[in-house]
């Protein structure tokens, strides 16, 4: 993702999940970095850790950082249950992160 500096001051960037960084927004009336959480798992999945491994360690050493106003949000989708396929959603890898329908 292409980060335009003029636009986004102050967000706090998780190092080495570039590829899970899906926007910005704003709490608190400061720039917050927002991550998808199934891309996450699959970028430390992708480095060898296992899917439970790569929960926990998000749990506990990313989403459970306190790390002042401009802490990262952590964004999971909600997903509306006929939506849900159980083949579908076996894994991270096959997972497809999509909106609550409108």
């Amino acid at each position: 993702m292409v980060v335009d500096d003029a636009i986004v001051t102050d967000a706090m960037l998780i190092d080495g999940f570039d590829d899970a960084l899906i926007g910005f927004g704003t709490q608190l009336n400061h720039d917050v970095a927002i991550y998808d959480y199934s891309k996450m798992v699959i970028v430390l999945t992708t480095e060898g850790l296992t899917e439970e491994e790569a929960e926990e360690h998000i749990a506990f050493n990313i989403a459970g950082a306190w790390t002042g106003h401009n802490t990262p949000v952590i964004m999971r989708y909600v997903v509306e249950e006929e939506d849900i396929d159980d083949d579908e959603f076996d894994s991270p890898q096959k997972r497809e992160s999509k909106p609550l329908a409108q």
